[in-house]
């Protein structure tokens, strides 16, 4: 087992008390924590000034022109408040009921503050100050990531964690997909997609690997479905309905319509699945009127030919014996004077008593459940 599954405990700050709430945000291997992506992006790049809009979120770099002041009221609230000099202007900072960050901002020195900008007060209302090395890289991240926590985790946790696991543990998350798909897509690899999502230098890159880490869960999602098509195949615990071909053309030609070549493309497809011996999966779609009560149906006639049985599921009761009139009709040469047709007959009752909704009332609300059954014989 590679090591980047091994528990998040094997990383220094992980005891036994922080694993608890990084458990219940689904993190408990090394890689659990390294897919813990971010849900958002803050735009850090220092902007100008005179170039912001009004209530923008945005990010101002200055001069401390005055000792910041903390001034109390209200029960419990704070407002810490000083100037910062930009260039030739000087713009009022306001931070609310964080009177912490005092001893951060020192007179004189150079200062990074992300927050939301007021034009008509010309004041930055401070949400965090940024470190000092968002400051002084200018060629670093110009956006800073913002992860899901809970009450016992802050951000700085979680992102300290994520810094700790990268550092350890990039050169062991492995590559999934083969070189051949990743060259041909022209996506990046899985772990630069990693690194990529916590710490993307633009918007360009965060897209990039956002597209690679789509691309390879849609792939495994596909894989393991063809895995289990694959297994489903060789269990061979389904039932062959080897039905009459013949009839089952006949029937067909009785149509007053002549079936589209997407019809009989998806009728084949059924009628093979219909007579291999494993169970059948299948998902039919098309837009309203593209025909798939009638591809339905011949599946169903191809059931009946056989002796076996056959159910349509609609929801409503005027849908249900509007199908079950037209197939009663669509059917009747089909198996006039068959054995499955005399079968058939003592449960005709029966197949419109299912027809009538079965009510459960919830609420104030009643929800409708109508089931056909053109086709019932003893087994």
């Amino acid at each position: 087992m590679s090591e980047v599954f091994q528990s998040v405990q094997v990383l220094p700050g992980v005891g036994p008390k922080r694993l608890e709430p990084l458990a219940e945000l689904g993190i408990e291997t090394v890689y659990d924590l390294l897919t813990h992506f971010p849900f958002r992006y803050e735009d850090i790049q220092i902007r100008d000034v005179n170039t912001i809009m009004d209530q923008e979120k945005v990010t101002l770099k200055g001069l401390v022109a005055t000792q910041p002041v903390v001034s109390y009221y209200g029960f419990k609230k704070n407002r810490l408040a000083f100037r910062m000099a930009i260039d030739q202007q000087v713009i009022q900072v306001a931070f609310f009921n964080q009177p912490y960050l005092k001893d951060k901002v020192v007179q004189g020195e150079e200062i990074a503050i992300y927050g939301k900008w007021d034009a008509k007060r010309s004041t930055l209302m401070g949400m965090k100050i940024l470190s000092n090395r968002n400051v002084e890289d200018e060629e670093g991240d110009q956006v800073e990531a913002v992860y899901r926590t809970n009450k016992s985790l802050k951000q700085a946790t979680i992102l300290k964690l994520v810094h700790t696991a990268m550092d350890r543990y990039e050169d062991k998350i492995p590559e999934v997909l083969p070189e051949e798909l990743t060259a041909s897509h022209h996506l990046m690899g899985h772990r630069d997609a990693v690194r990529a999502m916590h710490f993307p230098k633009d918007e360009l890159e965060r897209q990039s690997a956002q597209y690679q880490l789509v691309y390879q869960e849609l792939f495994l999602y596909q894989l393991r479905l063809q895995w289990m098509r694959q297994k489903r195949h060789q269990q061979t615990k389904g039932q062959a309905v080897l039905y009459d071909n013949a009839a089952l053309k006949a029937f067909i030609q009785t149509l007053p319509f002549e079936l589209t070549d997407g019809q009989k493309k998806v009728v084949n497809e059924i009628c093979f699945d219909l007579r291999a011996p494993y169970e059948m999966n299948r998902l039919l779609q098309g837009d309203v009127g593209s025909g798939k009560t009638i591809v339905a149906t011949i599946a169903m006639v191809a059931t009946a030919l056989t002796g076996k049985q056959a159910a349509l599921m609609v929801p409503t009761e005027i849908l249900a014996e509007q199908h079950m009139l037209t197939i009663e009709i669509d059917s009747r040469d089909t198996f006039e004077g068959s054995a499955v047709n005399r079968k058939y007959e003592p449960f005709a009752e029966e197949a419109k008593r299912v027809t009538r909704p079965n009510r459960k009332r919830r609420g104030k609300h009643y929800y409708r459940n109508a089931c056909l059954v053109p086709t019932r014989c003893d087994l």
